[in-house]
């Protein structure tokens, strides 16, 4: 007859040779192993960004994950496009054991939408993909003023001063509205 035991597997050492031996307790000489090897494989779990995220082109971020079982190292991915492409990673061959890979984001953007992802991957098991995803999260555009840059400075009624932004990213059109504020009133 058929039976079974659900095996809670309590992080050992990772491996790609496992094999199962099941044995009698009466009778020692009455055992079987299994055919083949196979591989017990840890997990990752990526903690940030969560979903709720938007991180700002040109800020820095903390990619953070969770093994389960021992890494050495990992690779990080970005995708823009819900996990549809992975492209080249951020960083290689960095060490899983940190936890936590500090990101300077860079363009592009997602224009708004949550459809980033990123994906820390380890590069331990060549037989056996270990990764973890994060939840779709933004990459924000952002616009910054440039001039004018500081308070105290005086700008003369019908004299021309040019406001100077940067734009980090890829806003369509590239068209933006200037507005100005006088103290602390509206826009």
């Amino acid at each position: 007859s058929t039976k079974d035991y659900p095996w809670p597997i309590v992080i050992p050492p990772l491996t790609t040779t496992a094999k199962i031996k099941v044995e009698s307790t009466q009778y020692p000489e009455v055992y079987a192993l299994s055919d083949g090897n196979f591989i017990i494989a840890g997990a990752i779990a990526v903690n940030a960004p969560l979903g709720t995220a938007e991180w700002e082109i040109g800020s820095e971020q903390n990619i953070t994950w969770t093994p389960t079982g021992t890494f050495e190292t990992v690779n990080i991915y970005v995708s823009r496009d819900s996990g549809g492409t992975w492209g080249l990673p951020v960083v290689s061959g960095f060490d899983a054991t940190l936890g936590s890979y500090p990101w300077t984001v860079v363009a592009p953007g997602t224009q708004g939408q949550q459809v980033a992802k990123v994906k820390v991957e380890s590069t331990d098991f060549i037989q056996q993909t270990i990764s973890g995803v994060s939840a779709l999260f933004k990459i924000q555009e952002t616009i910054h003023v440039d001039t004018p840059s500081s308070s105290g400075i005086i700008w003369r009624v019908g004299t021309p001063h040019d406001i100077i932004w940067t734009l980090s990213g890829d806003l369509p059109g590239d068209k933006v509205n200037i507005y100005y504020q006088k103290g602390t009133g509206g826009w």
